[in-house]
């Protein structure tokens, strides 16, 4: 598990560019070879193509958690406190949307997160076996959370996959806490929706 977490950072951190394009091995997929090229000034990508050639147009997540109101006098946590949604949406074009409540904010938001991180998303997804998983794996526990990650192809499928109670595959773990890292490092504004 430590590994697919690992290789996953690896490819989602920004690291500075590979220089020499001799270097890169033959199996990185052309639509995210762009990742690993010098990135000069006169060499720079044309982001439009760049974003034309991506498999996915969105990413969506989406969880919920339990926030627990401490209240004197009860022995029991899951007493007081209640569930909260949050959904977060990224677009290749580069919108992004937050609704709902995490530990930092609650409302509508929204920011902008840029081409590069987008494809090392959508690579993410590729490289971690998303599409070969199960629609749902599902705990069979109470209290647990829910989280559903949903991508839409540029032919406008949708593939979701869900989990309830941690009880997805590992690589599905590495997914959720790399879009979760996302939205935290993201710089979001209040929207007026």
């Amino acid at each position: 598990m430590l590994s697919a977490f690992l290789y996953l950072a690896a490819i989602l951190i920004p690291v500075p560019p590979v220089v020499d394009h001799t270097c890169m091995p033959d199996s990185i997929p052309s639509e995210y070879r762009f990742l690993y090229q010098e990135n000069t000034s006169s060499d720079r990508p044309n982001l439009d193509v760049v974003r034309s050639e991506l498999p996915y147009v969105k990413i969506e997540y989406e969880a919920n958690n339990f926030y627990f109101e401490e209240k004197e006098g009860s022995h029991c946590l899951f007493e007081h406190g209640r569930w909260a949604k949050r959904t977060v949406s990224f677009s290749c074009e580069g919108p992004a949307t937050f609704v709902g409540k995490d530990e930092n904010r609650e409302g509508h938001f929204r920011s902008e997160i840029s081409t590069f991180l987008f494809a090392r998303l959508c690579y993410a997804l590729d490289e971690s076996g998303f599409f070969e998983m199960k629609r749902r794996y599902s705990s069979p526990y109470t209290h647990g959370i829910t989280k559903t990650i949903s991508v839409v192809g540029r032919n406008g499928e949708r593939y979701s996959v869900s989990e309830y109670g941690s009880y997805g595959p590992p690589t599905f773990w590495t997914l959720t806490h790399t879009i979760e890292w996302i939205v935290e490092k993201t710089q979001w504004e209040r929207d007026g929706g």
